[in-house]
């Protein structure tokens, strides 16, 4: 997909990153951006690597994921365009401690580290910026790391899809199509669950007409049943 230079200028100037700038700092970052293609399955960056950009979706999704020396593998979040990552780059000697990887084809933003780093140091007002994104972010990972260790299986999987309605849901007359691609295994690494235990739970509520799935995408036909999900009761 080709990205002209007027709709590369709207993608900066749109980010909560940069907010606030100057058209001259705003002209100073695209003048330095490149677009580039990624195919499913290439990575942006792995864990402990060092990165050199930060990064704006464009196009397709890209994954952010933790995994474990035995292979396992946590999805914290998918990105979807105009989401902004990387600003770890920003830090010196700071490795990445996550890893990122396109699971739908992707064209990224990405602009030099370096770059954003001098526009900062010219106008603190991106750094006042990025610790609020950053402070949002930090609550969205609190979240969902206590539904993790607190809640069962079920209730995980329950607030995934809830989450997934909240953010790419699409109401028609069936009830919420979720506008994503998800396999069970998805699923699975997303709720810290095996994708048999997840295959059982979406039977389960297919059986009581909670969920469907439609072609390749999930519709969600009862979202009051899955929020019963997260009330847990007392033991």
């Amino acid at each position: 997909m080709k990205f002209d230079r007027d709709t590369v200028t709207g993608v900066i100037r749109r980010s909560g990153w940069f907010q606030g700038l100057p058209e001259e700092a705003i002209e100073q970052l695209k003048a330095k951006a490149q677009v580039k293609s990624y195919e499913p399955g290439q990575f942006l960056y792995l864990v402990g690597e060092r990165q050199l950009f930060v990064y704006c979706v464009l196009s397709g999704v890209v994954r952010v994921s933790v995994t474990s020396i035995m292979g396992q593998e946590f999805v914290l979040t998918d990105l979807r365009p105009e989401s902004w990552m990387g600003e770890i780059s920003l830090a010196e000697g700071e490795s990445r401690v996550t890893e990122a990887m396109v699971v739908e084809a992707a064209d990224l933003l990405q602009i030099p580290a370096a770059v954003v780093k001098q526009t900062g140091d010219k106008h603190p007002i991106l750094y006042k910026n990025l610790f609020l994104d950053h402070m949002q972010r930090s609550r969205s990972i609190y979240e969902l790391l206590a539904g993790m260790l607190f809640y069962p299986l079920r209730s995980r999987l329950a607030g995934r899809l809830l989450d997934l309605a909240e953010k790419h849901g699409e109401a028609n007359a069936a009830g919420v199509e979720l506008d994503v691609h998800m396999s069970q295994l998805d699923f699975a690494r997303m709720s810290m669950g095996s994708r048999q235990r997840i295959n059982k739970i979406f039977r389960d509520w297919v059986k009581l007409g909670v969920v469907e799935k439609q072609g390749d995408k999930y519709v969600i036909k009862d979202i009051p049943a899955l929020q019963k999900e997260l009330e847990l009761e007392p033991g």
